[in-house]
């Protein structure tokens, strides 16, 4: 799977946001979080009405053996997510 700018590779990651005052900015690291894979500003987008709300991320397309980009991560529950910008 891919963010804007790097490839993860096969693991467990740690998404969050980067402050209470900074929403629209998301952190991912290793799931030790001893390793920063990506920072970046994010869009808030709401949580399609089909999307089980125990589902964390949302892949865009790709071309076949290209790794599929998050288009967007949802926290557990939440009814609104943080769509990443790609350019």
């Amino acid at each position: 799977m891919a963010l804007p700018g790097v490839v993860l590779p096969a693991g467990t990651y740690s998404f969050d946001v980067a402050s209470p005052t900074a929403l629209d900015v998301v952190v991912v690291r290793s799931e030790k979080r001893d390793k920063l894979y990506y920072m970046g500003f994010t869009r808030t987008v709401s949580r399609p009405r089909h999307m089980s709300s125990q589902m964390a991320v949302a892949f865009g397309e790709a071309a076949a053996n290209v790794a599929p980009p998050i288009a967007a991560w949802y926290e557990i529950g939440d009814t609104v997510g943080h769509e990443f910008l790609y350019r």
